[in-house]
């Protein structure tokens, strides 16, 4: 199905909209609406997508600069251009400043301005495409670290429930005995026997015993299934497609989000020191943080051999948040520390890595206006530091 390029020309010249309709009557692919005021444009823009706005600057009933920019607030992806005899070049930089992708004055060339238009909706497409790529390269490099966590996950999960299993099958034993002695207590009260019977029964099935077990063997088992809930729900959350949105996160929050998911590549090579920091909230991806802080967490374990550590700190430094992640593992030479950042780098074996890790967490703290700084000593380790600014 052929895909339409819907334009909107803004302009109280009747004879300007019927030139510029010609113009685009002549392209395949354009469809063409022609207002008069901007009372008009609004409303046509409420009732219809269009791809591109072609704005006067003077309208008789709104300021075209101020009709430009209420669109570019209200409608991102609209595409807006002026057109107007105000050959000056201090209002076209004003426009472009604005978010116009042109400035055509009359009289204009209309075949430019149909370049122009139909240049400007391909670089809009492309763009949109490069997005679609890079959310399906993120979400590609997170699901790759999803099968790589995943026998570790599966490991901390069987634990609690291994114990939770365990716990109940001598629960449901307890209860056998503890069913058994009330029934012969309940026989020894209806025959006036002598407490003497139910105290030996008593020692026999252990009851004090089990009634002091029972609570402990509750207060496991609640334990184990907070931890297997924790972990599916920040796996969950982890590897949900991401939406694009934003939310005030705590990033020590997020850390031990990641922790959490990481864990079992980290707790038998390394011990994990954390010194966190009070930190503001702050307006981020938290999701996509947490696939920065995994990346790095599986990356230091990766690199101990055995019995390593890592340290972990977060700070506040005036507006901005302050976190680094050091291994004690083998380190790197000052060459390949200036690659990690590339895209398909890897000094993993074949099939063992995408190469796409570190290039992925790069552009998510990038995205956050923020910068990501690796150094590097061969034996001795290997530090990042992550410095994101604090948007409230």
């Amino acid at each position: 199905m052929r895909e339409f390029i819907d334009i909107i020309v803004v302009d109280d010249s009747r004879e300007i909209c019927r030139l510029i309709q010609d113009s685009f009557e002549r392209e395949n692919n354009t469809r063409l609406t022609a207002v008069y005021t901007a009372a008009d444009a609004i409303k046509a823009l409420k009732e219809q997508k269009f791809d591109v706005a072609l704005l006067d600057i003077n309208l008789p009933d709104y300021d075209g600069r101020d009709l430009l920019r209420d669109l570019h607030k209200e409608y991102p992806d609209l595409l807006c251009a002026m057109i107007t005899g105000e050959d000056s070049p201090r209002s076209a930089v004003k426009a472009l400043q604005e978010g116009a992708f042109g400035y055509f004055t009359k009289p204009f060339v209309l075949e430019e301005v149909v370049h122009d238009v139909k240049n400007a909706v391909e670089k809009r497409n492309l763009i949109r495409q490069l997005k679609v790529s890079r959310a399906r390269v993120i979400q590609q490099e997170k699901m790759a670290i999803i099968g790589q966590l995943a026998a570790g996950v599966a490991h901390e999960v069987n634990n609690p429930v291994g114990f939770i299993n365990s716990n109940l099958t001598t629960l449901k034993k307890y209860f056998g005995r503890l069913r058994e002695f009330v029934t012969a207590q309940d026989a020894a009260l209806q025959q006036h026997s002598s407490s003497d019977t139910v105290n030996e029964l008593r020692k026999k099935l252990k009851i004090d015993y089990i009634l002091a077990d029972i609570a402990d063997l509750i207060d496991e088992s609640q334990d184990g299934a907070e931890r297997i809930k924790k972990i599916v729900e920040d796996l969950k959350l982890f590897s949900r497609q991401d939406s694009g949105q934003t939310e005030m996160a705590d990033i020590n929050e997020v850390m031990a989000s990641a922790l959490n998911i990481a864990w079992n590549e980290l707790k038998y090579k390394c011990t994990v020191n954390k010194e966190l920091g009070k930190l503001p909230l702050t307006i981020c991806s938290s999701q996509k943080l947490s696939q920065v802080f995994i990346n790095i967490l599986v990356n230091g374990a990766h690199a101990i051999a055995k019995n390593g550590e890592i340290n972990i700190t977060t700070a506040q430094r005036q507006n901005e948040i302050i976190v680094t992640i050091s291994d004690s593992g083998c380190g790197m030479s000052k060459e390949v520390a200036a690659k990690i950042f590339d895209p398909f780098f890897t000094t993993k074996e074949a099939g063992k890595g995408t190469g796409l890790g570190m290039s992925v967490a790069a552009e998510i703290i990038k995205a956050h206006s923020g910068r990501i700084e690796v150094d590097s000593t061969p034996g001795r380790g290997t530090t990042f530091t992550i410095i994101i600014p604090v948007r409230e």
